[in-house]
């Protein structure tokens, strides 16, 4: 499977003595009526076994079981049973006694009793197994948990006693000859615990504690590809014909390359030397079972969004081509060198020869590649194909970086992406030139009109001319951007500038200085200037603009594309430049052109020095008056911003005065409401008292009398407080008065005549 250690390891490495054993059969061990429980695995760290694949991965509480039976014939009423479970966590006593025992009790003529069930014998000292699915490289860590124990034989042709071998929520070891298939063991508490890494290691005695051993991982870090992570996105082989949206005469092909490594650069000059451009990636090895396993899963897992419809992939049927042959796949790098010639001569891919997709020098592999039709169209836009290919980007940076080293380094291709990138440079190499032009248009200028506002003026009328241009040829004519239109967008950058040029430059001259008077206005004076060079050089201009239409226009019949669309584009961008140079420029030159422009000492070294130095003194005393005034204005404003302040301040006090005195009078408004309240109703008692006098009142345990003044009620030995005639009140809790119980408090009496009788337990008094 491996190398040699020579050939990988420099001869300066001295390799360790292994410090853990592995063993690959030893949990197959079978019972003997001597059998000690856990005995199988006293010399092993770590079991190995290759996973079936054709035996799905059992779920989550459910393990999936295999027996072999111990002995066929016995005279015994018991059976000796056993039984090794493979899963995520070793499992518990409640487990063993629980769900275990009654797996026991189900097999056909066993039954076991309590006392069995009690003493069924456990054991988790013993060595984790690692279950490898070959083709794809999985593999998986469980712990090992043994029972063993005794149940009754209900029938003579029961069985005289099994072992079985369960595994949940794992892999299943491919059983040697003699194990069968029984029902599932089903374990609800069951959790897979989280896979662990090759360190673990246990004691040879059953009863000593496991010892540490150092991490000694099967394979290099390097050699293996990363085989945890997050959940994968959708994976689908092909794109379905119903998703399928270009028509197959107009879908793209990209191909994705294996074992190459490009040194080629581009140059600024000179062509690239394709032949010597590239070499053989010297990691690269696809004789190694993981490069192989990486190569096919790459061939069969394409992501929904690249939209992949056909991959003529050499590996998937040189997997095909070994199963059909009674080999298994991946094949040992010893075997792959024998198979593959064989294999690349006599098989095609696609409708090709296999041998057409691979480098093979000295009868190795070297390289291959794997060409793949996409549903994306082999013309699209460009933006539409840069995105499409930082799809493939990102596809190709997670495959290698999860990949062997013997397998990374794919990288892919495709005319799409040539066109795309070669479109996109141009248009990004077109603005930079566009800005170095109208730098230097801009520097041209300044030198001839000897004025930065001036220059600034035609520098705008350019790029207006510019960007006209560009929505001219994107838009109205919709022509891609290609070389032709680069140029044309560079080259006639000139035309741009030339009539918005002169104009600036002769409103600029000197010629002018004689029709204007020192005491003009600004306005004035612009106006004059402005009149000045449409006059002295606006007929040329035009002229020179009809002249040059007037070529371009026979250029637009012409048969050939490129003469086409150079004289439309010669015609357009004049239009524009003398439109531009005779209305929008003269309209900004009399709204803010320089009034007298040029006027810099740099240009002008004729001007006196004492002109300039009065000048500079006349500014200065300007700016100090400025200063001044600025300083006042803040001053003023400081003052004014107080005044406000002091005035809100003011204003909060008397708002805060008024509603204390309003509250105040509210408060004594209702005071004297409250003692005028207090007089009626006193007054009103008064009457009432003197209105009613004593009153009688009949209970049902005898007779009561009830005085109106002091409001006392008597029952035998018992009396009440009761309020004045016309007047309610109670107070709680409310009862009744009986017998010669004495109660005080207030009862109504709203409606009694003077000495009118009151039924017996008629009234309620409401008090204590």
């Amino acid at each position: 499977l491996f190398k040699d250690t020579s050939e990988v390891f420099n001869p300066l490495w001295v390799i360790d003595q292994p410090q853990i054993s592995v063993c690959n059969d030893q949990i197959f061990t079978p019972i003997s009526p001597t059998y000690q429980l856990g005995s199988w695995g006293y010399n092993c760290q770590l079991n190995w076994c290759e996973a079936d694949p054709d035996v799905t991965q059992s779920e989550e509480g459910i393990c999936k079981c295999w027996r072999r039976e111990a002995m066929t014939t016995c005279s015994s009423d018991y059976a000796t049973v056993n039984t090794k479970i493979v899963a995520g966590r070793q499992l518990t006593v409640e487990d063993v006694r629980g769900p275990v025992a009654d797996y026991f009790g189900l097999t056909a003529g066993h039954q076991i009793s309590n006392q069995q069930r009690q003493g069924l014998q456990r054991t988790t000292n013993v060595a984790p197994v690692v279950t490898e699915e070959w083709e794809r490289g999985s593999r998986e860590v469980r712990e090992v948990t043994e029972v063993l124990g005794t149940v009754e034989r209900t029938e003579q042709s029961s069985s005289c006693g099994y072992q079985d071998l369960c595994f949940c929520t794992s892999w299943a070891c491919k059983m040697p000859a003699g194990w069968r298939k029984v029902p599932n063991l089903r374990i609800p508490a069951l959790i897979n615990a989280t896979q662990r890494r090759l360190s673990a290691s246990r004691s040879k005695a059953p009863s000593a504690p496991p010892a540490p051993v150092p991490d000694v991982p099967t394979l290099s870090e390097a050699m293996e590809p990363k085989l945890e992570g997050p959940a994968a996105p959708r994976y689908l082989e092909m794109l379905s014909p119903e998703a399928q949206v270009v028509a197959p005469a107009n879908r793209a092909t990209v191909d994705v390359v294996f074992g190459i490594t490009v040194t080629a650069s581009s140059l600024l000059l000179g062509e690239v030397d394709l032949e010597h451009g590239w070499e053989f990636t010297e990691l690269h090895e696809v004789s190694q079972p993981w490069a192989q396993r990486n190569m096919y899963q790459f061939c069969t897992d394409f992501p929904l969004e690249l939209r992949v419809v056909e991959s003529r992939c050499w590996i998937r049927d040189f997997r095909t081509y070994l199963l059909a042959r009674g080999n298994r796949f991946p094949i040992v790098a010893s075997q792959f060198e024998q198979l593959i010639i064989p294999f690349a001569e006599s098989y095609l891919t696609g409708m090709r020869s296999t041998k057409d997709f691979l480098w093979i020098r000295d009868g190795k592999v070297k390289a291959s590649y794997i060409p793949m039709t996409v549903d994306f169209a082999r013309y699209a836009a460009t933006e539409d194909a840069i995105e499409y290919k930082a799809l493939w980007d990102k596809y190709l940076d997670d495959f290698n970086l999860e990949a062997s080293i013997y397998s990374k380094g794919a990288w892919h291709t495709s005319v799409v992406w040539v066109r795309a990138e070669a479109q996109s440079a141009l248009i990004r190499s077109t603005i930079v030139t566009i800005a170095i032009v109208v730098g230097l248009a801009l520097l041209g200028m300044l030198i001839f009109t000897k004025d930065s506002k001036l220059s600034s003026l035609v520098v705008g009328s350019t790029l207006i001319v510019v960007f006209a241009l560009t929505w001219f040829i994107v838009v109205v004519m919709g022509w891609p951007i290609g070389p032709i239109e680069v140029i044309a967008l560079i080259v006639f950058i000139g035309y741009a500038v030339t009539y918005s040029l002169h104009i600036a430059h002769r409103y600029g001259s000197s010629d002018v200085q004689q029709e204007l008077t020192l005491s003009g206005d600004s306005s004035d004076i612009r106006f004059l200037r402005t009149v000045f060079a449409l006059g002295s050089i606006g007929r040329a201009a035009l002229g020179s603009a009809v002249t040059t239409a007037g070529c371009s226009i026979f250029l637009v019949f012409c048969t050939l594309t490129i003469f086409k669309k150079l004289g439309g584009v010669v015609l357009v961008v004049t239009v524009m430049s003398i439109a531009v140079a005779l209305i929008p420029l003269p309209a900004a030159l009399l709204w803010f052109g320089p009034v007298r422009p040029g006027r810099c000492f740099c240009f002008y070294p004729t001007e006196t020095y004492e002109n300039l130095m009065n000048s500079r003194e006349k500014y200065v005393q300007d700016l100090e008056k400025r200063k001044e005034q600025q300083a006042k204005q803040r001053e003023e404003r400081a003052e004014i911003k107080k005044q406000e302040s002091e005035r809100k301040q003011r204003e909060k006090e008397e708002e805060e005065e008024r509603k204390r005195k309003e509250k105040e009078e509210e408060e004594e408004r209702k005071k004297k409401e409250a003692k005028e309240k207090a007089k009626q109703l006193s007054a009103k008692a008064k009457a009432a008292k003197a209105k009613a006098g004593p009153q009688k009142i009949r209970t049902g345990s005898g007779e009561s009398s009830v005085e109106a003044e002091g409001l006392r009620t008597r029952t035998g030995s018992s009396e009440a407080a009761l309020p004045s005639p016309g007047l309610k009140a109670s107070a709680p809790p409310a009862r009744r008065i009986s017998g010669n119980e004495h109660t005080s408090g207030r009862i109504s009496a709203t409606g009694l005549e003077v000495g009118e009788e009151i039924p017996s337990g008629a009234i309620q008094v409401s008090g204590r």
